[in-house]
């Protein structure tokens, strides 16, 4: 699952660089979110203004400790 989400994120930026980013991405997803890293604009925004709950907490905490490892 997580192969199938990479490949359409690398499809999506495919079709944004080449040129047709004016035509909306289609994806299942029900959020989504690209942001061009040199310039921080969002490049594609699919409920992105909208709440999402986390998908575990097991998954909050661990991404907490690691921002403290690096922190310290």
């Amino acid at each position: 699952m997580a192969f199938t989400r990479t490949l359409s994120l690398i499809g999506l930026t495919a079709i944004l660089m080449a040129g047709t980013a004016q035509a909306q991405p289609q994806t299942t997803a029900t959020h989504a979110l690209l942001v061009d890293y040199d310039t921080g604009e969002a490049l594609f925004c699919k409920n992105c203004d909208q709440p999402m709950p986390p998908s575990s907490m097991s998954k909050l905490m661990t991404v907490e400790l690691v921002f403290q490892r690096l922190k310290d």
